[in-house]
């Protein structure tokens, strides 16, 4: 074998060592407990309800006890994920059937981590540096809707208006957009609040809907 050959393979051979390392470096400790885990390390949103996270990716998997909610009330329920939560996925199973993940969206659940089913997820399970995407740019979840017709669907709203915040004497000013919904489909011109944090915006007939962007 020439030198020259010995040099590119032993280059190539460094390369995929410090890929691995690098990897490896980006696992938490519950990830590394589990053999073969994939760094994956990105946002996602989550799909439906009662997701509950659990100490380890099996079935025998156990539930976190809502301990605060059990102090104070005296009843069990458990930590879970839904369409409301945003969470960061730090990796998953082999086989891909189940991720870690912790919670970033509401901010008062950040502490709260565990396993979860990969199905549950809506991000693309494989590494990458981006969440953007193009086909999501006017796509939106609604995380609450005052009479629950279109709560946990995904939608397309465009603003056509901004909303004014106003202080002190001068009153804040409603924006204006167009809201898509495919179940069932229909368009139509809703106003949108001044003054809030998350987009929130009130349908021709009176009822109010959180929207959060789609990743």
């Amino acid at each position: 074998m020439s030198k020259f050959l010995l040099f590119i393979i032993t280059l190539a051979s460094f390369f995929t060592l410090g890929n691995e390392v690098k990897s490896s470096s980006r696992l938490t400790p519950e990830c590394k407990a589990v053999d073969e885990a994939i760094a994956i390390n990105k946002l996602s949103d989550v799909q439906g309800s009662e997701h509950y996270l659990l100490d380890k990716p099996s079935k025998s998997g156990e539930k976190f006890i809502n301990q605060r909610w059990y102090k104070n009330s005296g009843n069990i329920s458990y930590w879970s994920i839904d369409y409301s939560t945003r969470v960061y996925v730090h990796c998953v199973t082999s086989d891909k059937k189940y991720a870690f993940v912790g919670i970033v969206k509401p901010d008062w659940l950040t502490n709260r981590k565990g396993w979860v089913k990969a199905n549950s997820l809506t991000t693309s399970l494989t590494t990458s540096d981006s969440n953007a995407s193009k086909d999501n740019k006017n796509k939106y979840v609604v995380t609450f809707d005052t009479r629950k017709t279109y709560q946990s669907q995904t939608v397309e709203f465009v603003k056509t208006k901004a909303a004014f915040c106003g202080s002190g004497q001068v009153r804040g000013i409603r924006g204006k957009g167009t809201l898509k919904v495919f179940n069932p489909d229909k368009t139509m011109q809703v106003e949108v609040f001044p003054c809030v944090d998350e987009t929130q915006i009130k349908l021709p007939d009176g009822r109010a809907l959180h929207l959060r962007k789609a990743l």
